[in-house]
This record gives C-alpha cells, sequence and structure tokens, in this order.
C-alpha cells in the first residue's frame, strides 16, 4: 500500500465517525456493493471463487471550499470464498477474475481517493480507476471473465496505472459531449517483485514515470474514444520510455449493442517472464432481449512481433447468458481457448461458469 493510499485511508477512518453520527446526510453520503460468487469448470479442476464482491461509500460536502465540492470515495474488497489455492491450479486463469481473486486476504483496497469539482472539472488524488480503462472498459462488461487482452489487468496493472492504479493524481473535464482525462502517479521511482502464475517471483521492474491521458465523444448511443500511457521503466540498469495507444467504441441501437477496443501495448503485458509488446483486440456484440434476459458473444485477441514470441497467440470466444431480477443477477458463461503458448503448446483451457451475483 502506497504512502498517499495509507493516509487517504486513515482519512477514511477518521470520517467514519461523524459520518455516522451525522442527523441528517441526505444526498451526500451513499453505501453500496455487491456480493458475488462464481463456480469455475476447467480441464478436470472445478472451483467456487469470489468476483469482485465489494462495499464502498461515497461521501460529498458543499460547504468546506466556496464554489466546489469535495469529496471522498473508498472502496473495498471481499473474499468471500478462501480459495486462491484452487484458482492457481487453475492454468491461465488471466483478466479480470486472477487478479480479483489470487488474494488470501479477506478485504483488499479497490479505490480510496479524495475529490474535488466543481461544475464539468473534477480533480482526484488516491486510487482510482485510470484514463486507460476509459477505453479498456468499453468491452470489460462480461459478468465474470473478459478483459484478457486489453492489457489492463496485468501483474503490475496497479503500479503502472492501467486499471485501478495507486497514487494518482488525476483531472477530469467535460465540454459538452467531449470527456478528457489526465492523470500522473505521484511517487518516485517504485519497484514491485513480478510472480508467476504459482507466485515465484521471476523479476523486478522499477517504475520511474507513468502519465496517461485519454478523450472520449459520449453520446446516448455512441462511445468513441482513444487512450495513451506513457511509461519510462528500469528493469535492466537501463531507462526504457515505451508509450501505448488504445482506441475503443461502443454503440447501441434499441435492444441491441456492441463494443470493441484495440491497443497498440508496448511492455504492459507479462509473458513468460518478459514484458512485450502486443496487439491487443476485443469485441463483443449483446442483445438486450427483455430488461431481465441478456444474450452476449465476444472474442479477446492478442498476438506479439517480439523475437521468440512469433507463436504467441491469445485466442479467446466467450459466451454469456445473464438473467436480472430486481438486485439479484444470475449468469452463465462459456470461455472456448484456441490460444496457442510462446511454446508453440495450445493449452485449451476451456471453462465453464455458472455466476450469482446480489447489488445493495
Amino acid at each position: 500500500m502506497g504512502y498517499i493510499q495509507k493516509y487517504l485511508f486513515i482519512i477514511s477512518i477518521l470520517f467514519t465517525p461523524k459520518i455516522i453520527q451525522a442527523k441528517d446526510l441526505g444526498g451526500n453520503f451513499s453505501l453500496y456493493g455487491k456480493l458475488s460468487m462464481a463456480a469455475i469448470g476447467q480441464a478436470g479442476v472445478q472451483s467456487l471463487n469470489n468476483n469482485s464482491s465489494r462495499f464502498g461509500f461515497k461521501y460529498e460536502r458543499d460547504d468546506l471550499l466556496e464554489g466546489f465540492t469535495t469529496g471522498l470515495r473508498a472502496e473495498f474488497g471481499i473474499n468471500t470464498s478462501n480459495t486462491s489455492q484452487s484458482v492457481q491450479e487453475i492454468p491461465n486463469t488471466t483478466g479480470r477474475f486472477q487478479v480479483d481473486n489470487t488474494s488470501d486476504r479477506p478485504f483488499s483496497t479497490r479505490l480510496t481517493y479524495l475529490s474535488l469539482s466543481k461544475g464539468d472539472f473534477e480533480a482526484t488524488i488516491g486510487k482510482n480507476w485510470s484514463v486507460w480503462y476509459d477505453i479498456s472498459g468499453l468491452t470489460d462488461i462480461f459478468m465474470v471473465t473478459g478483459a484478457f487482452a486489453s492489457s489492463t489487468y496485468t501483474s503490475n496493472g496497479e503500479v503502472i496505472g492501467t486499471s485501478r492504479g495507486v497514487d494518482l493524481v488525476q483531472l477530469r473535464y467535460k465540454l459538452g459531449n467531449i470527456h478528457l482525462g489526465a492523470q500522473a502517479k505521484l511517487t518516485g521511482d517504485e519497484s514491485t517483485d513480478i510472480t508467476d502464475s504459482a507466485g515465484n517471483v521471476i523479476g523486478q521492474l522499477v517504475l520511474e514515470h507513468s502519465i496517461a491521458a485519454s478523450i472520449r465523444y459520449i453520446t446516448k448511443n455512441i462511445i468513441l474514444g482513444a487512450a495513451a500511457i506513457n511509461l519510462i521503466t528500469d528493469s535492466t540498469g537501463k531507462d526504457i520510455s515505451e508509450t501505448s495507444v488504445s482506441v475503443g467504441a461502443r454503440y447501441i441501437y434499441k435492444e441491441f449493442f456492441t463494443a470493441f477496443n484495440y491497443a497498440d501495448a508496448k511492455d504492459l503485458e507479462l509473458v513468460d517472464g518478459n514484458f512485450i509488446r502486443t496487439d491487443d483486440f476485443e469485441g463483443l456484440i449483446g442483445w438486450n432481449i427483455t430488461k431481465r434476459h441478456q444474450l452476449m458473444i465476444g472474442y479477446n485477441w492478442q498476438n506479439s512481433d517480439e523475437v521468440n514470441y512469433e507463436d504467441y497467440e491469445m485466442s479467446y470466444y466467450l459466451a454469456s447468458y445473464i438473467y436480472r431480477y430486481g438486485q439479484v443477477e444470475l449468469g452463465l458463461e462459456f470461455v472456448f481457448d484456441d490460444s496457442t503458448e510462446p511454446s508453440g503448446e495450445r493449452p485449451e483451457n476451456h471453462q465453464v461458469i455458472l455466476g450469482a451475483t446480489l447489488y445493495f
């Protein structure tokens, strides 16, 4: 946990008693969360696992700084299933699911930030969703899986700021339908151990610099956007500057919808112990049959032109059915794995997944 994140967590604890004792919170304080589980069957292994369960609160005040709204948000992950070892035994379980379920801790910090806003301008400091996710999040809407190939939920995604980035200063501004975002890490040199799927340390990444920006055009039915992130890293004693770029779109037509994102990602993905350049693509098509029933199909693809990785290809076909009733959501997902490892092997780790979520 970074210094700023610890500081914000202490602030949230100090705020909480005052909030609870307030006689009239009005619309300034809100609680939210979900309990979610997923049963996964794959390659002869079955396990019941947590699926991004969480609880959080938001608190805002208009009387601390004239003309501005100040806010505090904290969100904590709940590990509803102590089965992380079973998850690790399932080979090549990547994407959002792996990131949220490989911890033995009962709680984890998903978001913790302070905000200052006025009109269409907002500034935040702390752990927050990144501007890179403004684009990759367009296809991250499957109930359990998905987001395999967007270079978002990587082994160091929180450190460099592609998913929920830590110690971020973030600025956002809306100009009509144009939404602008920019962010930078406050920390100086930051190092983190890089581990494989079994938890073994295989290297170290030193992050010296990370800035990112996004631009989106948003209407009721259309989202068009692009994002970029620049990293200066030191893993061999030599500074390396790399800029990754992503583009994406989402379109809704009556009960149908579609979305895609593509990224030219440089040194965001760790494959076989090495950071490599990748081409990333995610696409989906969905149908809201009724308010309660939804069908989706999608495709996640990634490959690389790096030396010794010419044979590498991530290729996942996804299918999903979701049933919603009030605050309850039930889902069935299929993942067909047509991937090829750098060694040329084809793992064929197909998955059948049952999910259940209760929102509150």
